[in-house]
């Protein structure tokens, strides 16, 4: 058995002497590359009878307006008695036709403009609710700001209170009286 190199593991250089490795591999890349090719080409089939299928789709559909159409122009004072009830029952079939499309048209209009009411109904919801939490965060806000209730205090704190108030109102006359006696002494 051969040792393989490093520099030549790549799967276009082979060692010499294993033909049989080199067989197997290109026939390995037919087979992918076929595989690969096969895949594209059912792709593109499938894209292409899909886009015939829309075509035949409309063209069916133009052929029946049409036939519908000329069934409703026929003019029945002219049609002998025998022919009459066939294009009589044909046109009558027309007219159910048509007022079926007119009701599944109309069917869905109303569930789109219900659809339509029911989303605003959903966002107007949406807004009250972003609305409320909004005040409730004004509001917390509001309470934490406000400043924290006094306790009543009571007869001995007050008079404390006001001692220290007349103390201090005391001392900045004092400090007015010497700044006012230093100018003008």
């Amino acid at each position: 058995m051969t040792t393989v190199p490093a520099a030549k593991c790549d799967k276009t250089s082979w060692p010499p002497g294993n033909k049989k490795a080199k067989d197997d591999c290109a026939q390995e890349l037919k087979d992918t590359k076929w595989k690969d090719d096969l895949v594209k080409v059912n792709h593109d089939l499938a894209k292409h009878s899909q886009s015939q299928a829309a075509i035949f789709a409309e063209q069916k559909d133009m052929l029946v307006a049409m036939l519908d159409e000329a069934t409703m122009l026929i003019d029945l004072d002219n049609i002998p008695e025998g022919k009459r009830e066939f294009f009589e029952w044909r046109q009558q079939k027309v007219m159910e036709k048509m007022m079926k499309a007119k009701a599944v048209e109309a069917q869905k209009k109303k569930e789109e403009e219900e659809k339509k009411n029911k989303e605003e109904e959903e966002e107007e919801k949406k807004i009250k609710m972003k609305r409320k939490k909004r005040k409730k965060k004004t509001k917390k806000r509001v309470k934490r700001r406000l400043p924290p209730q006094r306790k009543r205090r009571s007869q001995k704190q007050r008079s404390r209170l006001q001692k220290r108030q007349l103390r201090r109102r005391l001392k900045d006359v004092w400090r007015r009286q010497r700044r006012r006696n230093r100018i003008d002494g």
